[in-house]
Formats: C-alpha cells, structure tokens, sequence
C-alpha cells in the first residue's frame, strides 16, 4: 500500500486531483497499529495520507488497549479516526435470520460503545443500509430492534458532541459520556449486556432534568422516554433492564419522543 501511495500520490496531483488516502482501512480494529505505522512513520507519504481508518467487527474480542492504541496514534499524527466499518460480527450475514432479534440491536450497541470509547472515532459507518445488515424489512415496512437502538445512539451522540470521561465500577456495565453541541447538553449511554439493576450515576449538573430511554428484548421499539431530575449532589439513580440499552439526556435538548413519531 505505501509503495502504491508513493506512485499514485504525485500522479493523483498532477492530473488535479485532491485524493487523500486513508490511512489502514484495516478489516479489524487490532490489526490497525502494525498495519498503519509504516505508513505513518514514512514521510514521503505524509502529503497524500487522510484520516486513520478500521472497521470495529472485532470490538467485543479484544483486550481494550488494542482500541486506545488507535487513538493515540491520532494523536500523535494528528489525524482524525475513523471507523469505516462499524459493526459486532462480520459472518452474521451468513446466519439464517439474525436481524429481527434484540441481540443483534444489543451487540450493536457494545460495538458502539467500545468504539467510541477507546479508539477517537470521530465517524462511524453502519455497515450497511443494504440487505446483508439490514436495518429494516426487505420491504422497508417494518424496521428492525438494531434500527431503534442506532436511533437511539444518534438522539444521545449528535455531530458535534464532545466524548467525555465516564467510569464504571462495575465491569459488566458499560458507559459512555458526550457533552455539547449546545452549552450545556450532555448525554449517557449505558449498555447493560445482564440482568436488571440499578445504577448510580454521578457528576451530572445538580438540578438538572433529563430524557431517559430504555430498550431491552421485550420492548426494542417502544421509546418509553421518561423525564427524571437529577439530585443537588449531581446523581441520578435509573432502573436498568435486563440486557439493555439505556440513555440519558439533558441540558435542555430537543429529543424525538413517543408523541413525537
């Protein structure tokens, strides 16, 4: 790939072409290191190289630092990362039916959330809105759990949020943080991949109001959002249904509701 670049890039310019080539495009998120450092470390390439690429279809099988290595390689080219291929298992189009169910949405959501988390993402590509990852019926009639829960992802994560620390202390529970576009909005994803429970969650502005929406296998489509305040210490206490996908958001931001669809 460098030795292509190296040709190509000069060529591209001469014929009045902008091309920039992404850096990786790797099938994996663990292979992206070894595979773009090269590149990287080449400065003849540097004029031509665009943002740092990988597709997530590994996320929930490696160790966490695989992922932070990513974003510390933006870091210090100072690039931005994106995730050109976002999903949880690159054979599920071979399964007999996998979309209509709520693992799939639930999975996606991990994939997401560990993506977003570790590796500087600052894009993400559904793979794909076509018939080997639907997100809908073959007609386009009736969508599927994994759509709701993107859906979902999009209302707490909107362009421009900013990803914020956010700690869990439990190692199941899995939790992610934005803050902005708007001064003052922030948002919570948690995916919870057990059994119901409750969880604690700290450092939010005291007195504010938030939209939570809960989704889990017996209600994947229902946007039960319902309105809660947090504490004067900054807590919220939620309920977390079995295996599911939760987010809150405040700040006084508009979010799509049940009346609303």
């Amino acid at each position: 790939m460098a030795a292509f670049i190296r040709q190509a890039g000069p060529r591209f310019r001469a014929l009045g072409l902008k091309t920039k080539f992404l850096v990786g495009d790797t099938a994996n998120g663990a292979a992206f290191a070894a595979y773009a450092r090269p590149q990287l470390e080449d400065r003849s390439l540097a004029p031509y190289l665009g943002p740092l690429a990988f597709h997530s279809w590994d996320a929930l099988g490696v160790p966490d630092a695989r992922y932070a290595e990513i974003a510390a390689m933006g870091r210090k080219y100072k690039k931005p990362v994106w995730c050109t291929e976002a999903g949880h298992d690159a054979q599920l189009w071979q399964a007999p039916d996998p979309w209509a169910s709520w693992e799939n949405a639930l999975r996606t959501a991990l994939a997401y959330e560990k993506t977003l988390r570790l590796s500087g993402a600052s894009l993400m590509h559904y793979w794909t809105y076509q018939n080997n990852y639907p997100l809908v019926n073959r007609e386009g009639t009736s969508p599927y759990p994994v759509f709701f829960t993107i859906e979902q992802m999009e209302d707490a994560l909107p362009p421009g949020a900013k990803i914020a620390s956010a700690v869990s202390d439990n190692d199941d529970l899995r939790a992610l943080a934005s803050v902005g576009p708007q001064p003052g909005r922030f948002s919570v994803l948690l995916v919870n991949p057990v059994g119901a429970g409750k969880a604690i969650i700290s450092g939010l502005p005291p007195g504010a109001a938030v939209s939570v929406v809960r989704r889990y296998a017996v209600a994947p489509r229902k946007p039960m959002a319902v309105r809660e305040r947090v504490d004067r210490a900054g807590r919220l206490t939620i309920t977390l249904p079995p295996r599911s996908v939760v987010t809150l958001i405040g700040g006084g931001s508009r979010t799509r509701s049940a009346a609303a669809r």
